[in-house]
């Protein structure tokens, strides 16, 4: 990679450190190859003696720069790397954040797992969607697989709890028609259930002891 000069946000900074993963921040011009600086470059042949003076880094300027790295830039960018990384077909990255933390987040978070926060959210939508039918078995386990066992169990635990409490959410008023009386029914049996769950099995397969408990409180839909 040759010297580059940008002009960036300071919110969107961050993903610097992501998409130059061998870059190091430094404040001061002691190293002469991977870095990322900030620096006000003034004059264009203060420009061009950088390509003779460093190899491979990122100045941060607002005055001078080869380019400006707005929101569509860095999404650019992000597939580009998703691309070179694990091979992503996506041609054109769609996010529901363009701003600031959340936005660098979902950045990061494609760049490590080829998936976006909507992509995710309709597959957590689905998993909700089936819980009370044969299908969320299924469901349940290939979400532990695809999007971690913390980030689904997290999920069900806090749709759960939404059902379980005072609303003023569509979205939750109709789960609510569908599994609420259920969830009152089995909740005190199924935690119980679950407390009597040998402590090593829970440590070691969160997923199935998290699958017992979810199953157990919709227990007349799952055993009759």
């Amino acid at each position: 990679m040759a010297v580059e000069v940008i002009s960036i946000a300071p919110e969107f900074e961050s993903i610097l450190g992501f998409l130059y993963p061998n870059y190091s921040f430094v404040d001061n011009l002691f190293k002469f190859k991977n870095f990322i600086i900030h620096k006000e470059i003034t004059t264009k042949n203060d420009r061009e003696r950088l390509n003779y003076q460093y190899e491979d880094a990122v100045f941060i300027s607002s005055r001078i720069f080869d380019e400006v790295w707005t929101v569509d830039v860095i999404k650019q960018k992000v597939l580009e790397f998703a691309q070179r990384r694990f091979g992503s077909r996506k041609k054109v990255l769609k996010t529901i954040n363009v701003e600031g933390k959340p936005f660098v987040d979902e950045c990061v978070n494609f760049m490590f797992t080829g998936k976006t926060f909507e992509e995710e959210e309709n597959r957590i939508d689905a998993l909700f969607k089936s819980y009370g039918s044969q299908s969320f078995f299924r469901e349940f386990l290939t979400q532990c697989k695809d999007l971690g066992v913390n980030r689904t169990v997290s999920s069900m635990e806090t749709f759960v709890g939404k059902v379980l409490s005072d609303t003023e959410s569509i979205y939750y008023k109709r789960a609510k028609m569908r599994l609420e009386l259920p969830l009152h029914q089995n909740i005190v049996g199924a935690l119980q259930d679950y407390d009597n769950i040998d402590p090593f099995f829970v440590k070691k397969f969160k997923d199935l002891s998290k699958l017992r408990l979810l199953t157990m409180l919709m227990r007349r839909e799952y055993y009759g």
